[in-house]
């Protein structure tokens, strides 16, 4: 591993919004110091990004510094796109232009798994399951709905913890009775796709969806949330059912013994639909493998900023 940088500046690249954060050792380790944002919709290249991080957070190049860089697309050979934007950016460019050799691009639900171990990760809040895990140094996942839906897994490797990034969102979403199945027929119409995603059922826009499915009053994401998430309603009811039975699939396909964080945007302003028993009922559906799902603590990220403080871990965490 490289030496220790004097300060870390990290970035979470989402479809809405880029936010940055400078992060500066102390005594007792590492802390967030200073926050910024930039409307993600505006960043184009290397260039566009480093002179928003830059007025962002009111910094300029300097000797040690570190890039953690988490954004919501694919990461391959050093490259990243943003899946719902136009940003794509390399890490050697991005060091080049800064100025460093320490540059890391990760994707965002990556940098969100790094974050379960972080601070943060340690202050989220109790959803269902055990307060404490039975395997404390079993495999971790996490989840999260905001402007798409990310999934990912952190598991020890060697000594080390590894981030595996997944595409989970993009799988076809499981719909049972015929409730659902209408509201599925409403989506390909809507879309003119044969089939339904995770992500287009629990992102924003398949929760603006949903309730103008069951209301027919059309609202931005922002507005179903602050109208119909904050009580008990029929969009809150059904889609805190979609949430829990994705939960379920997740824990059942990453095996995440020691927990799950939920994370994003949708749960963050709206915990009401994780205390749901509409949730916990779908989390907890009926089967073979319910006893092994009810064994893993399952919690909520509530720090906004959990996506910089993953970014900061992967760095500080790299083989």
């Amino acid at each position: 591993m490289s030496a220790v940088p004097q300060r870390i500046l990290a970035a979470d690249v989402g479809g809405t919004n880029c936010r940055f954060g400078l992060f500066l050792p102390d005594a007792v380790g590492w802390q967030l110091v200073a926050v910024g944002s930039h409307a993600s919709s505006m960043l184009y290249q290397e260039q566009d990004f480093l002179a928003a991080l830059a007025v962002g957070l009111d910094v300029h190049p300097q000797n040690g510094d570190a890039l953690a860089v988490a954004l919501a697309g694919p990461v391959a050979n050093g490259t990243a796109c943003l899946t719902n934007g136009r940003l794509r950016i390399s890490a050697q460019k991005l060091g080049r232009i800064w100025g460093t050799s320490s540059c890391l691009l990760l994707n965002d639900f990556a940098a969100q798994a790094h974050a379960c171990h972080s601070p943060v990760g340690e202050r989220a809040s109790y959803v269902a399951g055990p307060q404490s895990p039975g395997d404390k140094d079993g495999g971790r996942a996490v989840l999260g709905a905001g402007t798409g839906l990310g999934a990912a897994q952190l598991v020890r490797v060697s000594g080390c913890w590894q981030a595996l990034a997944s595409e989970f969102g993009h799988t076809d979403f499981a719909f049972v009775g015929q409730e659902e199945q209408s509201f599925a027929d409403f989506l390909c119409a809507r879309s003119g796709l044969p089939f339904v995603s995770v992500e287009a059922v629990l992102g924003g826009q398949g929760l603006a969806h949903l309730h103008e499915f069951l209301s027919g009053e059309r609202l931005s994401p922002p507005e179903v949330g602050a109208n119909a998430l904050s009580h008990d309603s029929p969009t809150l009811r059904l889609y805190a059912r979609f949430y829990g039975r994705t939960c379920r699939h997740w824990i059942l396909s990453s095996l995440c013994q020691c927990g799950l964080w939920i994370t994003g945007g949708i749960a963050q302003a709206n915990p009401h639909c994780l205390y749901s028993s509409s949730f916990h009922d779908a989390l907890l559906t009926p089967g073979p493998m319910q006893s092994l799902v009810a064994t893993v603590p399952v919690r909520l990220l509530q720090d906004p900023h959990s996506g910089l403080w993953g970014a900061a871990w992967a760095f500080l965490n790299r083989a």
